[in-house]
């Protein structure tokens, strides 16, 4: 059994198928620019109170707002109703309550700026309860009169959520490993735990509580004690194509939610392990076994208690797939994915399909069923109403969307060129954000012609100063980087001057995630001043603000690479540049991996020196 921790303290409070279907092309035809949906004019922006709105007018996009979060799916909600729902909105800070069957807007919920509001829930008394993924807090709305009714903060990350009939409570998921418990009704949490790090979504499901992990693509069941009681770790696929097999690994689950019936079903990445051709034009589509899937795949994995994970087919023709939601019968999938024909299809599937193809050797993918979405670029989320329509949400223009009707979500359209790019397909079937999911890093370990082993670099916390870019420093600005990567090797789209910038622009205000607050401050502190003793080293190559000089530098790991930053370096497993180092303990433990005496000075440190040094380092 592995265990997780329990913490001793709680957080003070306060389908119908679709019209038609995607055709099948093949895949040196595949070409995710041709049909793209002229956008119609942006929407009159809402008062600041919560009356009914009129949505109909027009109004200029404004380059005063913030830049756009990366896109995280998982944003829509319908209620028990059938026929309200309820939008987050992280691109505005906003919350809407839309009446499907009247076709309106009937509320707009404006929350703090930079709150960045993503996962809903419903509870029994039917307030909904909304993750503030930047705000680190838990907002209860009363949709019916469109008001705010609490916030209570939960941890630096809350991204999942569930609600627990039993307790008449919401499980709140954190990036930093937190899990809480806070009553539906109000007050402070009454449990905290932390069953591993870089949670996602979580579900009760038979009284039994589960928990994803992101990059990992792991699902935990927790023991009542809040502790891993099992791990189901999705399984690897091997796909057998004309140009070759190769072995794809799990990798970065998006969404993982309940099927009706019982099990579980997860939609989450796989990552090629064979070596990727980086020497010919569109090297990133792989051996292309079926339009539109490159190195990086999108599939749904389904887990049922007791058993070994079912492998799901290759989703084609979706690119970046960041959204699912299973019909109330349990016959079909939805899947949003915005990096698909520019993000105007929905892809649906029969669920028994996508079980039927559980099989060691996988030569076909799944193609979708599609659904028109002409209200807007980007679908973001997707969920089905009471009449088993699926419901799809877009950003840009916002819309509510199902069938032939776009109810536009009014204000001021946030649009920005290089958050488009960064999230749309290319001819190789994957998006920048396939291997920097939500701004970051997959922590896929890469294996390069010519090159050899080379984990994703992470892009928070202002990527524009770590120039030039790669572990081995070989791109030296953001037109090489548009023209080498994004052209050459993702045979995407050539940009002018001015979208590159907006791109670098966009990728450079991506901010770190906030650390966890350590377990043990004192160790913490013990830690910070052996990083910052001359005699280890550590500040020689990581100081500044980034905590890293941005050099290339020979610390005895097989070459010269850039220092990385270290800020938010907890969230960023495994390490160095081939991630040989699965933890910032094995970073020091191994020498052979990590370079031993030529990467700073610890071999004279005790063990629970290099314990406080990685209390540090898990702090920044």
């Amino acid at each position: 059994m592995n265990s997780g921790r329990v913490l001793s303290f709680c957080l003070s409070a306060v389908s119908v198928a679709a019209p038609w279907t995607v055709g099948c092309q093949a895949a040196g035809d595949f070409d995710p620019y041709s049909s793209a949906v002229p956008p119609p004019a942006s929407q009159q922006p809402p008062p600041a109170s919560n009356p009914p709105i009129d949505p109909s007018l027009p109004v200029p996009s404004s380059p005063t707002l913030p830049m756009p979060p990366p896109i995280s799916g998982g944003s829509l909600l319908v209620l028990h109703d059938g026929n309200t729902a309820v939008a987050a909105d992280p691109d505005r800070d906003m919350v809407w309550v839309v009446d499907l069957a009247g076709q309106a807007v009937i509320h707009s919920i404006q929350l703090q700026p930079g709150d960045e509001p993503g996962r809903l829930v419903e509870d029994a008394a039917g307030h909904v309860h909304v993750a503030l993924r930047r705000g680190g807090a838990l907002v209860s709305i009363d949709p019916t009169a469109g008001t705010i009714v609490a916030r209570r903060p939960v941890c630096a990350a809350p991204r999942g959520l569930a609600y627990d009939a039993a307790l008449d409570a919401i499980h709140v998921a954190c990036a930093d490993g937190i899990l809480a418990t806070f009553p539906a009704a109000g007050g402070a949490a009454i449990r905290v735990v932390q069953p591993d790090v870089d949670l996602r979504d979580v579900i009760v499901q038979n009284g039994v509580l589960y928990v994803s992990r992101f990059r990992e693509a792991e699902l935990l069941q927790l023991a009542a004690d809040g502790t891993v009681a099992e791990r189901f770790i999705m399984s690897t696929a091997v796909n057998v194509a004309p140009m070759g097999t190769t072995t794809n690994v799990p990798e970065v689950a998006y969404r993982t939610v309940a099927l009706p019936g019982g099990g579980l079903a997860m939609l989450h990445q796989r990552a090629q392990q064979e070596a990727v051709d980086i020497t010919t034009q569109g090297g990133y589509a792989g051996n292309q076994m079926c339009p539109g899937v490159g190195i990086v795949q999108n599939t749904v994995s389904f887990i049922t208690p007791g058993a070994v994970p079912a492998v799901g087919p290759p989703l084609g023709m979706l690119t970046l797939a960041v959204d699912m939601a299973i019909s109330a019968d349990g016959t079909q999938v939805a899947i949003a994915a915005p990096g698909s024909e520019f993000g105007t299809t929905v892809g649906t599937y029969p669920t028994s399909v996508l079980q039927a193809a559980a099989v060691p050797l996988l030569g076909d993918c799944a193609m979708p069923s599609g659904q028109p979405l002409g209200g807007g670029e980007q679908v973001i989320a997707v969920a089905f109403d009471g009449q088993g329509n699926v419901i799809a949400q877009t950003r840009a223009p916002a819309t509510i969307s199902f069938g032939n009707v776009f109810i536009p979500l009014p204000g001021e359209v946030v649009t920005n060129d290089g958050h488009v790019n960064f999230h749309a397909g290319t001819k190789a079937g994957i998006a920048c954000a396939s291997c920097h999911p939500e701004g970051g890093d997959d922590g896929h370990v890469w294996q390069f012609t010519g090159l050899g082993a080379r984990r994703t670099q992470n892009l928070r916390g202002g990527v524009l100063a770590r120039m030039p870019f790669h572990w081995s420093g070989d791109i030296a600005n953001m037109d090489d980087l548009v023209s080498v990567v994004l052209v050459g090797r993702m045979a995407g789209p050539s940009l002018n001057e001015q979208q590159t910038a907006d791109l670098g622009q966009w990728m450079d205000s991506l901010p770190s995630l906030t650390p966890a607050a350590p377990l043990n401050p004192t160790d913490a502190t013990r830690g910070a001043a052996i990083f910052h003793d001359p005699a280890v080293g550590c500040t020689t190559c990581h100081d500044g603000a980034q905590l890293s000089n941005h050099r290339l530098v020979d610390v005895g790991t097989s070459g010269v690479f850039k220092v990385p930053s270290l800020i938010g370096v907890g969230y960023r497993a495994p390490y160095l540049h081939d991630g040989c180092a699965a933890t910032l303990l094995d970073r020091f433990a191994d020498p052979t991996c990590s370079g031993g005496e030529q990467h700073g000075h610890t071999a004279h440190l005790e063990p629970r020196e290099i314990s406080d040094l990685v209390a540090y380092l898990q702090s920044l």
